[in-house]
C-alpha cells in the first residue's frame, strides 16, 4: 500500500475509529461484560472519541482500550500515519524523522515510536515459520572478537536467517536470530547448515524440522 492509498483509507479520525471498531468487533458490537449486542454511542464531555455503551448492562467500551493509542491526546490519524512510516520503511524510521514529518514534539514522537515498535515486536513473536523452510547463516560487521579473519573463518557475530516459502517457492516470512554459532552446529528446531550452502528443509511438523535435503 502506498502513502496516498493509506491517506485515502484513513483520511480522518472517524475512519480510524471505524477501522478499530471493525478490528475489535468484526461481527458487530459485543459487550465485553454481558455479551450484549445492542449499544448506544456516547460522546463524553471533554473527550473527542466516543464510547459505546451496552444497552443491556450500561458498560462502556472503547475501541482503543488495551491498545497503544488508549487515552492518547494525539489524533488517531497521526498515529496511523506514524504506524505506516515505521512499518514500511526498510531502513527504519527514527523518532527524530517521525517528529519532523508529522510535526510532533520529539518527546511525543519518541514515545509513539517506542510503543509502535514494542507492539510490532509482540505481534511478531506470535508467528512461527512453517511449511517449506530455508536456513542460512551470515556474518555482519561489528567489532571482531579475535584476529579479524575474513569469510567463513571470521570471529564476528553470526546471524541465522530463516525464510518460509510459498508452494511456488516465493519468500513469505523471515526471521533473523543473532548468535547462531559456527557452521554445522545444530540450530534451534533441528536444522543444520554446512559451509555457507543454504539448505531447503521439508515441511515443519511440531517443534522441529522433519528432514532436510540440499537445495538443487
Amino acid at each position: 500500500m502506498t502513502l496516498l492509498e493509506w491517506q485515502d483509507k484513513f483520511p480522518d479520525d472517524k475512519a480510524c475509529r471505524e477501522y478499530l471498531f471493525d478490528q475489535r468487533w468484526p461481527n458487530g458490537f459485543v459487550c465485553p461484560k454481558c455479551q450484549g449486542t445492542k449499544y448506544w454511542t456516547v460522546q463524553r464531555l471533554g473527550r473527542t472519541a466516543p464510547v459505546y455503551e451496552c444497552a443491556a448492562c450500561g458498560h462502556q467500551a472503547s475501541v482503543t482500550a488495551g491498545t497503544i493509542v488508549h487515552r492518547t491526546k494525539v489524533a488517531l490519524r497521526v498515529w496511523f500515519m506514524a504506524i505506516f512510516h515505521i512499518a514500511v520503511d526498510k531502513r527504519g524510521k527514527s523518532a527524530l524523522a517521525l517528529s519532523r514529518e508529522l510535526g510532533l514534539p520529539y518527546v511525543t514522537a519518541w514515545l509513539m515510536h517506542h510503543k509502535i515498535q514494542q507492539a510490532m515486536t509482540e505481534r511478531n513473536s506470535r508467528y512461527q515459520l512453517g511449511g517449506l523452510l530455508e536456513l542460512d547463516d551470515a556474518y555482519f560487521g561489528g567489532i571482531s572478537h579475535g584476529p579479524g579473519k575474513r569469510g567463513r573463518g571470521t570471529d564476528q557475530d553470526p546471524v541465522m536467517v530463516g525464510i518460509s516459502l510459498t508452494e511456488k517457492g516465493h519468500p513469505q516470512y523471515a526471521f533473523l536470530r543473532g548468535g547462531a554459532g559456527p557452521p554445522g552446529r545444530d540450530r534451534e528446531g533441528g536444522a543444520r547448515t554446512t559451509g555457507g550452502r543454504s539448505r531447503r528443509l521439508a515441511h515443519r511438523r511440531g517443534p522441529g524440522v522433519r528432514e532436510c535435503c540440499p537445495r538443487a
